[in-house]
């Protein structure tokens, strides 16, 4: 088995891009990314790193794609992400609150169904696990399958793989940034440990859950395809 790693971190986005509206500069995203990148390294898996304006929105598409491709029986995929996140009104309508969550990167929004379609080419008995440090993050890939996407055509999408989601904080919340780190990842690295974490995914998230506030709640979720072994697993095992 093998593990594929990429890791996208935007402190600044093109902001002409984005007008009228204003994105503020973060300070800790690319330390995230670069301390994600660095656990998985050191775990044996082949690592991609996407900064600022390398993470367009067509490279962070490709990247996955790519990876997609490459994945095969039992092998994982560790997707990272830290940077702004946001919300859109929902157009397909599968969100009980009627907005649906987005990763800003450098040039455009990357909307949970899309982002979910994407993940949907992962192959079937491969796993994923995806860490958002970012706002609104709660349900940033879906927890519905199979899902309808509009993009050219209308497709519906099912998750082959088996996934988990630790995301940095609920829809409705904000994921905090920091001088060094944000602080999402900040508590994620206190309790991973340097490796010496002992628990599950769940039990990860939880602990990590206790050394943040009130107002900034982690999110579990496990979809796609069932697979208990997984799950149970030390986090980002190959």
């Amino acid at each position: 088995m093998k593990g594929y790693s990429l890791h996208i971190g935007l402190n600044t986005v093109d902001k002409n891009a984005y007008k009228p509206y204003s994105i503020p500069d973060l300070l800790g995203c690319h330390n995230d990314a670069k301390s994600m990148k660095a656990i998985a390294e050191k775990l044996g898996y082949q690592t991609q790193l996407l900064l600022d304006d390398q993470a367009t929105s067509a490279q962070v598409v490709n990247s996955i794609v790519k990876t997609s491709l490459l994945l095969q029986n039992g092998d994982i995929f560790l997707l990272t992400y830290s940077g702004h996140g946001s919300q859109v009104l929902d157009q397909n309508k599968d969100e009980d609150d009627g907005l649906d969550e987005t990763w800003v990167l450098y040039d455009k929004q990357l909307i949970d169904d899309m982002l979910f379609a994407l993940l949907s080419n992962l192959p079937a008995n491969s796993r994923l696990v995806v860490i958002s440090d970012s706002c609104h993050s709660g349900t940033i890939v879906r927890n519905i399958n199979p899902v309808k996407v509009t993009e050219k055509q209308e497709k519906l999408a099912t998750l082959k793989a088996s996934g988990v989601l630790i995301s940095g904080c609920q829809d409705h919340q904000y994921s905090y940034d920091g001088a060094v780190n944000g602080l999402f990842t900040e508590k994620l690295l206190k309790v991973w440990n340097d490796g010496n974490f002992k628990g599950t995914y769940k039990q990860f998230t939880t602990a990590i859950t206790k050394l943040l506030p009130r107002q900034q709640r982690p999110n579990y979720l496990s979809f796609g395809a069932k697979n208990l072994k997984f799950v149970r697993q030390k986090p980002f095992t190959i």
